[in-house]
């Protein structure tokens, strides 16, 4: 069985992932049988595992950011093009 880690964002849709969330690192695991039957399963119940560090308004509400474009390396989906601080890749 062959299995890779997707690195991906979510399109944005303001009831169910508003940008915050959909602009967020999500993961999932791609897996491939043996008769060559693909499958995925999301991680962290399909809930984003990274996020990028927000702002706070003068009203003391977040103001959040996020990636935008993962781009494929070599071997793993990497988030690319920072849309604001991104932690750990600043």
């Amino acid at each position: 069985m062959k299995e890779k880690v997707r690195v991906y964002t979510r399109d944005i849709n303001k009831d169910d992932f508003p940008f915050g969330l959909a602009k967020a690192v999500h993961f999932e695991v791609e897996n491939e049988d043996d008769k060559g039957v693909r499958s995925t399963t999301a991680l962290n119940n399909n809930y984003a595992v990274l996020f990028a560090e927000g702002n706070i308004s003068k009203d003391n509400t977040i103001i959040p950011l996020g990636i935008d474009n993962p781009v494929k390396t070599s071997h793993l989906d990497v988030p690319a093009s920072p849309i604001g601080k991104f932690w750990g890749v600043n």
